[in-house]
């Protein structure tokens, strides 16, 4: 249902064309951590280096993104560290993504002297199994639950977005889940 998505036009700084985004969450803290949905039109390019000083985490449903010399598909998962050097960034095909942010995101150009370029991926899910754990440690758990878990219960809170219709849930039992697929971030966001 992402013609029922609530999008807002996001000029991305340095890039051509611009994104949508719809903001799902953000977190009354200092941080102002955020969930959103993120389109990349067809085309999008940022060929200007620069960095986000916050970790970027990104589930994508549709299309590729390419960046640093790296290409994410449909159904992949990467965790961007704070500071990662980016380059090159394109969607030729455009890209619809699932998106969370530590901070505030604010763009700065060049590298950071003191950049982490280590990224975290999970790529190729089948997002037809019932479970994946896409990143548990202990700054992150982010997972992929599908329709048919019985294996995976969740007792601590939890934000996340329902893939079948890009709605935001939140809650500490997956008892208010109907049955669905989605990407849910547990205790730490």
């Amino acid at each position: 249902m992402k013609e029922n998505i609530l999008w807002k036009d996001a000029p991305m700084p340095d890039s051509s064309p611009g994104t949508k985004l719809s903001t799902l969450f953000v977190n009354d803290t200092t941080e102002r951590s955020r969930l959103m949905l993120v389109e990349f039109p067809k085309g999008f390019s940022r060929e200007t280096t620069g960095h986000y000083p916050a970790y970027e985490e990104l589930f994508i449903i549709d299309g590729s993104l390419e960046i640093s010399g790296h290409t994410f598909r449909k159904n992949d998962y990467v965790l961007f560290p704070p500071n990662f050097t980016r380059s090159d960034t394109a969607c030729p095909e455009g890209c619809f993504a699932i998106v969370w942010w530590s901070h505030k995101p604010s763009w700065f150009q060049g590298p950071n002297l003191n950049a982490d370029n280590n990224l975290i991926s999970k790529e190729s899910n089948n997002t037809n199994e019932s479970f994946i754990e896409l990143l548990h440690n202990d700054e992150f758990h982010s997972i992929f639950l599908g329709r048919d878990n019985t294996t995976f219960d969740i007792n601590e809170e939890f934000i996340g977005v329902d893939i079948d219709n890009y709605d935001f849930v939140q809650g500490n039992s997956l008892d208010i889940l109907d049955n669905g697929r989605y990407f849910l971030k547990i205790n730490k966001f």
